[in-house]
């Protein structure tokens, strides 16, 4: 894996340690085909209503921590939201972060070609300014079956399913609780608990998805030598009648004159075809 693909050459001028010592142990890991990933934000810009990435935590079929970093934030942090993220301004200090042009470079690395599991992953992908295939996400926000319906909502939005909270999808499905009222969230918990919902439901997710494409493509399974069943011919009796009609239009419209009154010709052509029959 190349983790210097997204990088500039201005970005190696300053590299932080964490970037370094996170790339020795990459060296040695070994990653599956599917992994499941968090974010964490802190608030930016006026009252700090504008988020920042500032944690990533990536974790493997396993529920083994892969990746997990903070992440320095280049504008100034005007709310930290400690009692939500659990992030200090010590974990965003260069010694402890990396920048946030080292941790795309992994992340990008590390999702590539892989199965991307979480909780309204399209928030995090948007904040790490990373794309990836819709074909290989698994967003616990958005499968049907963990959605709810509320009619308030398709007035609102034109869609009666409504994304549920993931504390929430934890309780119900795994009887388990996260998020704890007064305590800080956790990425990596998050990244583990979207994981085993996903498992959870693997089996039926993966046949709805399979369902899907066949419906909308041919599968890619199917075999390039299959060959179209050839349509059914047409009647003798029925090709006979068009083709006589056809002689019979031919001859008219060639030895006929043309006449500028429309229903004169109409009538002129009854005439003809009565005639011939």
């Amino acid at each position: 894996m190349h983790y210097s693909q997204t990088m500039g050459t201005s970005d190696f001028a300053s590299i932080s340690p964490k970037f370094l010592q996170t790339l020795q142990k990459l060296k040695s890991t070994q990653t599956g085909k599917l992994i499941a990933l968090d974010c964490e934000m802190v608030g930016v810009g006026l009252d700090g209503l504008d988020s920042a990435l500032a944690r990533v935590s990536i974790v493997d079929i396993n529920e083994i921590v892969v990746f997990d970093s903070y992440v320095q934030v280049s504008q100034p942090v005007t709310d930290y939201r400690t009692h939500v993220s659990g992030i200090t301004r010590a974990d965003l200090a260069p010694e402890k972060a990396m920048t946030f042009h080292e941790c795309r470079s992994i992340v990008s690395a590390l999702v590539g070609g892989r199965i991307l599991v979480g909780h309204a992953i399209d928030n995090d992908l948007r904040a790490l300014g990373i794309q990836h295939p819709l074909c290989d996400i698994r967003d616990t926000a958005t499968y049907l079956p963990f959605m709810r319906v509320d009619m308030a909502s398709r007035e609102k939005y034109g869609s009666a399913m409504k994304r549920r909270k993931l504390r929430d999808l934890v309780r119900e499905k795994l009887g388990d609780e996260i998020q704890h009222i007064g305590a800080a969230h956790s990425s990596v918990e998050d990244a583990c608990a979207a994981l085993k919902l996903y498992k959870l439901a693997r089996k039926e997710w993966e046949t709805l998805l399979n369902w899907q494409k066949q419906k909308t493509g041919t599968p890619k399974n199917n075999p390039k030598s299959q060959k179209r069943q050839p349509s059914k011919s047409p009647s003798p009796t029925r090709n006979n009648r068009q083709s006589r009609q056809k002689r019979e239009n031919n001859y008219y419209n060639n030895s006929m004159p043309t006449y500028a009154n429309k229903n004169t010709r109409t009538n002129q052509r009854a005439y003809y075809v009565s005639l011939s029959t």
